[in-house]
């Protein structure tokens, strides 16, 4: 399936851009959709890919944005059997190495979202991530009175795929089940200590 649409930017009667988006299943049901856009001089633009797994589990998306066939960005959007999901998202130097990743996961209730951040690209001797930071995002429900706890844990370098690493700083909101009353208690570096709360009541 192919669309191909022509655009007159400034009404001179002339197009100025040709999109074609074409879109085809292979033989093992893996959906392959191109948008590519031209300029008038015929020269490739801009382009962006989409392909969608078979069992529709894993989209990847990469984005050409100067026409040079290089994918200058990219994110991969896995659902896992559990209904979690995990948004990697990708930005690349002009020689198609790694710049910067920032991997986003949400659990299947959205009450829990770990991100991790490889601010410039570092990659262990395996090939594997090094992630500066990980922020892990938690709420949970008292089932008792109501009340919402969220709390956000930020930590650097993991020590390995099992051991958190140090931790940087702990910020904690407490919402009654009324929304009247918000408690925030902070630990701003680390250090298992409280530095400052705050309460405030509506």
């Amino acid at each position: 399936k192919t669309k191909v649409t022509k655009f007159d930017d400034n009404g001179d009667g002339l197009f100025e851009r040709t999109v074609t988006d074409a879109t085809q299943t292979d033989a093992n049901n893996v959906i392959t959709e191109t948008i590519s856009t031209v300029g008038k001089d015929g020269r490739l633009s801009s382009k962006t890919t989409r392909v969608t797994s078979a069992d529709r589990k894993t989209v990847t998306v990469s984005r050409d944005v100067d026409g040079n066939n290089i994918t200058d960005e990219s994110d991969v959007i896995v659902t896992a059997a559990d209904g979690s999901q995990t948004i990697t998202t990708s930005e690349f130097h002009a020689d198609g190495s790694l710049d910067s990743r920032v991997a986003k996961t949400s659990s299947a209730d959205g009450l829990t979202v770990t991100t991790k951040t490889n601010q410039v690209g570092r990659k262990d001797g395996s090939g594997n991530d090094i992630f500066d930071r990980v922020v892990v995002d938690a709420t949970s429900v008292n089932g008792t009175t109501g009340a919402r706890t969220k709390t956000v844990t930020t930590t650097a370098r993991p020590v390995s795929a099992t051991v958190a690493g140090k931790l940087l700083s702990t910020d904690t909101l407490v919402t009654s089940a009324d929304s009247l009353t918000r408690t925030e208690t902070i630990d701003a570096d680390g250090d298992g200590a409280t530095d400052s709360v705050e309460t405030d009541t509506t």
